[in-house]
């Protein structure tokens, strides 16, 4: 007897199953991507409203990005968390920036701020 050279019916159907799940997770992941492309965050337009400008400045060899608020009253300078960035305090900065010039700075190798590969970041540094 000689081997059967088309698939069976489980075959087939397992075929035919796979197809479709993939079609469906391409098409899932297409419709992921345009969501992401457009979506705007509520938080970022309170910040625009009140003021709130992200910005870089150069110190050293440190490219800073922080984000800075209107002159409304003395300095207030957030520094956030290990492993965070300044946008850490998006949903206070509104309320603060009434009363305060506030300031929320990046860490080198936080956020969006630069720093070069050589740039050691130790405590005994």
């Amino acid at each position: 007897m000689g081997v059967n050279k088309f698939p069976g019916k489980r075959a087939i159907g397992f075929f035919i199953v796979t197809s479709f799940v993939v079609i469906i997770m391409a098409a899932a992941g297409i419709v992921l991507i345009i969501y992401m492309r457009h979506y705007k965050n509520p938080s970022e337009q309170k910040l625009i409203e009140a003021g709130i400008a992200e910005k870089i400045t150069k110190v050293g060899d440190v490219d800073f990005n922080y984000a800075e608020g209107q002159n409304n009253g003395p300095a207030l300078l957030l520094l956030h968390a290990q492993t965070l960035d300044w946008f850490t305090y998006n949903k206070v900065l509104p309320a603060l920036a009434k009363k305060f010039h506030v300031f929320a700075v990046d860490y080198p190798g936080h956020g969006k701020t630069m720093c070069p590969d050589d740039y050691v970041m130790t405590i005994m540094s």
